[in-house]
């Protein structure tokens, strides 16, 4: 299981000419594929973010309704030429229906989706793609900016299928992914050291260990007062999470990365976060609501109240009285 979380916020430079972000992220979970994508708009091209949320839109769509053919093609050019055509058919319907020309919608993409244990990442133009492998920080796809370091490529381009970039693989071991827009990259990216700043790893572990929509109170409060204030370009992120939780990582958070987890006071007693952590494990297989209650001793009003709040965190799936972990 894996989740999602997606930020953009406005560069300096555009708010100051009054123009749109044109960054776009996009994230979408349909036959099992989980896959995200973060576009940036060609900065000199007026319908850029309109571009931008086309492209993210049609690679996760197509991905999800193909991945089990992508990924079982050998041949890496023939999956690169499938994706950018349809994009890129998208896009021209688009421009067609605004009467422009395809280049005013120009933009880079990038792209990972998953399905079991299989990744596919795709690449064009500059950003990052990074991921989190048994803790370490890897770069998956670098910025591709041509000849000069203020110039990429589009998916838009007649060389999108010669620079576009294909990685396939498992996800075993793998923790999380972050994409990057090249206004996110300038910042979380250590070039001296040609790696991802471990801010990157942090927000993936950020993300894996904690099931509140508070989470993202945390990334915009990082994008928007520390990665935006840096540069003047727009800023966006998409962020791809494990949701699987084993006993040994569980009792390796800290008390208060345990409260976070399960959304709860910091003065919780640390029975009680065991409690919920055992429910997940003993639901690990479909469980219905009397067992659990005397699996934990308590009354099925209170082990149906435990069942609920976890459930509302996505860590548990019901169907009437009975319960699954989605986690473990």
């Amino acid at each position: 299981m894996w989740k999602t979380l997606n930020y953009e916020v406005i560069g300096k430079s555009h708010i100051k000419a009054k123009k749109v972000c044109q960054d776009k992220t996009f994230s979408y979970n349909q036959n099992g594929v989980i896959v995200s994508a973060l576009a940036d708009g060609a900065g000199s091209y007026e319908f850029s973010d309109v571009g931008a949320i086309i492209a993210c839109k049609s690679i996760c769509k197509y991905i999800a309704e193909n991945f089990d053919e992508l990924i079982n093609i050998s041949n890496a050019n023939e999956v690169i030429t499938k994706i950018v055509n349809h994009v890129v058919d998208d896009i021209e319907n688009k421009a067609s229906e605004m009467n422009c020309d395809k280049e005013k919608l120009s933009s880079t993409l990038l792209c990972v989706a998953i399905k079991n244990d299989d990744v596919m990442v795709f690449h064009v133009g500059d950003g990052l793609i990074a991921g989190l492998k048994n803790g370490e920080l890897k770069t998956l796809t670098m910025p591709d900016n041509g000849e000069f370091a203020n110039a990429t490529y589009f998916i838009t381009s007649p060389r999108a299928f010669e620079k576009a970039r294909l990685l396939k693989g498992k996800t075993t071991g793998f923790q999380g992914f972050a994409l990057m827009s090249d206004g996110s990259s300038a910042s979380l990216y250590n070039k001296k050291l040609q790696k991802p700043a471990f801010a990157i790893a942090k927000l993936i572990i950020g993300l894996q260990y904690t099931f509140s929509t508070a989470y993202l109170d945390t990334v915009k409060y990082l994008m928007d007062y520390e990665i935006h204030e840096r540069t003047t370009d727009d800023c966006s992120i998409a962020l791809i999470a494990s949701n699987y939780i084993d006993e040994a990582t569980f009792n390796q958070l800290s008390k208060k990365e345990k409260c976070k987890l399960f959304d709860i006071k910091l003065n919780s007693k640390d029975s009680s976060l065991q409690e919920r952590f055992n429910i997940l494990k003993y639901t690990s297989t479909t469980k219905e609501l009397l067992d659990i209650a005397k699996f934990i001793n308590l009354s099925k009003r209170k082990t149906l109240y435990r069942l609920k709040s976890l459930a509302k965190l996505g860590m548990i799936e019901r169907n009437k009285d009975e319960f699954t972990s989605s986690i473990i």
